[in-house]
């Protein structure tokens, strides 16, 4: 008789909750993701709109600071206005005790998953991802927010083009009105993708350069298929991050084009005074270095309006755009294809503007004649 995993263990738990309905409005209908602090499912409330539930484990419903970790994550992710911060809709306990929150339903992958099919990236794809990753950190820096746990698992990828960050429980306010929840010698963050002064844990030191870091070592992974540090264990790889400075990118990737050298080598410095001063800084270089390779702008993601309707614009690819609906209209069409390496295919990016349909129950019309464009 084989014997029964804890993984599986663990997913038979989760399972359990699938049909069951919280607070008499969100009833839960499938298990999405499982996570080291909560378990995310796909729900609906009762008046039929979808959502995402993240719900906290049971184990953890008497750790008051565990607990209250989590549910920060609602409220710091809705102090940072930005379309790529995922928005936290509502939080709440079950019937039991088990705090959960309510977060729009994303549809598309982490970038740890298509890392897991693909391996590496294509080089513009990386750089185009790099930068709406950095727009959003560019806004939570200037709420005073800094993440701490940039990685390709908190970069989901959805389907029409556009970034979401993930996962703003370990996220730190720097402007000391929101509690501090990390002990003073505790490692918090993920270490293949940690900056030495978040690796060694000292008081004061981390500020939005870590994130920078984080940045720079996510796409080193994507690019390359390796982490910054080889390691045989994970207590090796943290002690060559706090004594050790990072090798270059070139040393496993020699034919990068020298501004993406450039771009990442500068955010991986021990010394966070050598990093890029900011995200606005990486996010200029990076769009100069996807310019000098593909002749073309990088596509943007912002909010905006159109005839008086609001909405975003957004990058898509071809075949998201077809299944997109008929009110996404097409204002831009960016076609990158790239010769050197071999691998790398083709990045075909089209902007399109796509009205706001939340707006709906405002009262504000949609509809956009096509004609006026």
């Amino acid at each position: 008789m084989r014997e029964i995993s804890d993984k599986e263990r663990a997913r038979d738990l989760a399972n359990r909750s699938i049909g069951r309905t919280l607070r008499n409005k969100w009833c839960i209908e499938r298990l999405i993701g499982m996570g080291g602090m909560a378990n995310v499912y796909a729900a609906r409330h009762r008046n039929g709109r979808q959502v995402a539930i993240k719900m906290l484990y049971p184990e953890f419903a008497v750790h008051e600071e565990v607990r209250e970790r989590f549910l920060r994550e609602g409220y710091i992710a809705n102090r940072i206005d930005h379309p790529g911060v995922v928005g936290i809709l509502d939080d709440d306990e079950t019937e039991d005790g088990i705090a959960f929150l309510v977060m729009e339903l994303l549809r598309g992958e982490s970038l740890h998953e298509r890392l897991v099919s693909v391996s590496v990236l294509p080089l513009a794809e990386a750089l185009f991802i790099a930068d709406q990753v950095l727009d959003v950190l560019k806004a939570a820096h200037e709420a005073d927010v800094v993440h701490r746990d940039i990685k390709p698992g908190n970069v989901f990828l959805l389907r029409d083009g556009r970034i979401k960050v993930l996962d703003f429980g370990l996220a730190r306010v720097l402007d000391g009105q929101t509690q501090i929840l990390t002990s003073q010698g505790v490692v918090m963050g993920t270490v293949s993708f940690m900056s030495p002064e978040q690796a060694r844990a000292t008081p004061g030191t981390v500020d939005h350069r870590a994130d920078l870091y984080a940045v720079a070592a996510t796409l080193f992974h994507a690019l390359t298929g390796e982490f910054v540090y080889p390691a045989r264990t994970v207590m090796e790889r943290l002690s060559a991050v706090m004594s050790q400075d990072a090798r270059s990118i070139a040393t496993v990737l020699s034919n990068l084009p020298s501004r993406v050298t450039t771009a990442i080598d500068k955010a991986l410095r021990s010394h966070r005074d050598e990093r890029w001063p900011d995200a606005a800084a990486m996010q200029w270089e990076i769009r100069e270095a996807f310019q000098e390779i593909t002749g073309n702008q990088i596509p943007e993601t912002r909010r905006r309006q159109l005839h008086g309707v609001p909405g975003w614009t957004r990058p898509t690819s071809p075949l998201a755009q077809r299944e997109s609906t008929s009110q996404a209209i097409t204002a831009v069409d960016v076609s990158v294809t790239l010769e050197s390496p071999p691998s790398e295919r083709s990045l075909q990016v089209s902007v399109v503007f796509e009205p706001d349909s939340s707006q709906e129950s405002l009262g504000i019309p949609i509809e956009i004649d096509t004609s006026k464009l």
